[in-house]
């Protein structure tokens, strides 16, 4: 089984809403979510190890005996898409988003302090872009930082310690 991102559509934020026929093309994993930056352009962020599949798609198809990197290899990271004016289809393929350490150097498949797991969430803050992200069996959640949407981004510390249950899923938001 492969899991695709859908898009339900309504004309409330409350609903009720309607699920597009169709999957997004070219997208795959879990865990959506949209950030649109000051000029309008907004980019999908997705992806998640184990249940999520991410690592069954790292030549860009699926491939169901995929494993997650080994020993002294880069993590996976999150994909980004730039999404169309629409809201429902991708401008092009995604890419991953690389995660690297204060060297400039990406962060490896066993360093589960630190390492992308699920769960990406971007936003912006004094024109500093930052991805927020859990890295799972570890249970944090943890963010990096980048001066482009797109990344690279260089990790920089922990936001929220492990709670009880599995992974921590969060959000971000300015009210």
């Amino acid at each position: 089984k492969v899991f695709r991102i859908g898009v339900a559509t309504s004309n409330s934020p409350t609903g009720p809403f309607k699920a597009l026929p169709e999957y997004i093309k070219d997208s795959y994993s879990i865990d959506p979510a949209v950030f649109v930056d000051d000029d309008g352009k907004a980019y999908m962020f997705f992806g998640g190890l184990w249940g999520g599949q991410l690592e069954k798609w790292k030549s860009g198809a699926f491939k169901a005996d995929d494993k997650e990197p080994g020993i002294a290899q880069p993590a996976l990271g999150p994909r980004v898409a730039v999404m169309k004016s629409n809201m429902i289809e991708f401008e092009g393929p995604s890419k991953e988003v690389s995660i690297v350490d204060d060297e400039g150097n990406k962060l490896l498949s066993t360093d589960h302090d630190r390492r992308f797991f699920e769960a990406a969430w971007v936003h912006k803050y004094n024109g500093l872009y930052y991805l927020s992200y859990s890295t799972g069996n570890t249970h944090y959640i943890v963010y990096a930082t980048s001066k482009k949407p797109m990344g690279p981004y260089t990790y920089k510390g922990i936001i929220l310690n492990p709670v009880r249950g599995w992974t921590t899923h969060h959000s971000i938001v300015k009210f």
